[in-house]
């Protein structure tokens, strides 16, 4: 998770956690970056109910974090962790069952961290969100003399101005 649905309520009363959840797929999708840390993983020896049993302990991963599992057969994904207890780690959600093959074959699971300008730049988001919900697709109003004109799209990415996602640019990988 990016930000917590508390903080986004603050900034947009209307937020949900599932608005939260797609803006992170679609900053993930439009960067192709995982946001993974390298020095934060482990090797997962079994995935059950809600946890995740390590072959090796994890050092860096805490309650709260974000975790992502990669190179699994059902259960690839972004989870809540709820508790940490030496190689094994809680998180908000369920698994279905699974045991690691072993060796490289194993799935991983590794820190999700996003930079302060990420945070910062769903912020704003969020900002714009709120202030620009009730006008899509107005293009002009006029009452009396007084004319407002509002941008209707044209050139948008993921449903914002472009200029509004200029913060993901540094982290956009090449795709092949």
């Amino acid at each position: 998770m990016i930000i917590p649905l508390e903080e986004a309520l603050g900034i947009n009363p209307k937020a949900t956690q599932d608005d939260l959840d797609g803006l992170e797929q679609m900053i993930r999708g439009l960067t192709q970056n995982n946001f993974f840390n390298p020095y934060a993983q482990g090797l997962v020896g079994k995935l059950e109910n809600n946890q995740i049993h390590l072959v090796s302990l994890a050092e860096g991963i805490e309650v709260g974090d974000t975790v992502g599992i990669h190179g699994s057969r059902f259960n690839d994904g972004l989870y809540e962790v709820m508790g940490v207890q030496g190689r094994d780690i809680s998180i908000g959600g369920r698994f279905k069952a699974e045991t690691a093959q072993g060796g490289s074959q194993s799935p991983r699971v590794y820190l999700v961290e996003y930079p302060a300008d990420i945070v910062r730049g769903v912020r704003e988001l969020l900002r714009y969100d709120a202030k620009m919900a009730d006008k899509v697709g107005i293009a002009s109003e006029k009452i009396s003399r007084w004319t407002v004109s509002y941008n209707v799209g044209g050139d948008s990415e993921g449903g914002y101005p472009k200029e509004l996602m200029q913060f993901l640019d540094p982290y956009r990988k090449l795709r092949w």
